[in-house]
Formats: structure tokens, sequence, C-alpha cells
């Protein structure tokens, strides 16, 4: 059996890159989803772990505030703080994209990076026409 969560939000902060003993690079960092609940916008945080590839690729190009996709497996962690046992629950990225950004900001990530857009012309920019509700993609 397989569990999957799909995020679509945004980076609340810059994200946290380190490498481990076997030279792998890990990054995690702390995303927003938002979603209407009863006609109130309520906004959920959600800590998210990369690796490998996607790690490096995040490490580089992501900041603070940058839209990203992720799908990934939910995960539950625990370690010992002060005698009292600390959940902690994670999403493990399997795939992530990297979104072009609505507003005009600084980060310049190439477009390819993006993967492919919905666009007619072949471009990573949504449609001009987004006026349906067909979700992310």
């Amino acid at each position: 059996m397989y569990s999957a969560t799909i995020l679509l939000g945004y980076l609340g902060a810059d994200p946290e890159s380190r490498t481990t003993r076997e030279a792998k690079t890990v990054v995690n960092f702390r995303m927003a989803t938002s979603e209407f609940i009863q006609g109130e916008e309520k906004t959920f945080w959600h800590n998210v772990v990369v690796l490998g590839r996607d790690a490096e690729t995040a490490a580089k190009h992501l900041k603070k505030g940058a839209p990203v996709f992720i799908l990934g497996s939910p995960r539950v962690r625990s370690y010992e703080k002060d005698g009292q046992t600390v959940y902690v629950h994670e999403i493990v990225s399997n795939v992530m994209k990297l979104l072009p950004s609505s507003k005009p900001s600084g980060n310049s990530a190439p477009a390819q990076l993006a993967g492919k857009g919905s666009g007619s012309n072949g471009s990573s920019a949504p449609p001009a026409d987004d006026s349906h509700d067909d979700g992310p993609w």
C-alpha cells in the first residue's frame, strides 16, 4: 500500500540544507497551503523533506515565498527532548516541481526547472484564461 500527499503552496522560510555522512543532500522547509472552509480561508503548515537531486535543486533555487508543488509520503518521526517524546509530522518528497512565481521577484529560476506548462505554446506559464478551476496543472 502507498499513502500520498499532494501539496501546492508557498515556502514560509528559506530552505535548510545539510549533507549526510554519505555525502547526500537533504533539504527541509516549511510550506503553507490554504483552503476555504465554510467561507473562511484557513492556512496549514507542512514540514517537507527533500532528498537527492531534488534537494540540490531546492537548495539552489527555492527561497522564502516561492511557489512549489510536492508529491510525497507522510511520515512521523520522534525524538526525546527534556524527557518528553516529541513527534514530528513530515512529508518526504517523491516529486518536487518548482513553479513560476505569480509576482515579480528577484528569484530568476530558469523556466525549464518549472516543468512542462499547460499552455498551447509550450511555455511554463499558466494559460491566459484561468477562469476555470481544473487544478494546479
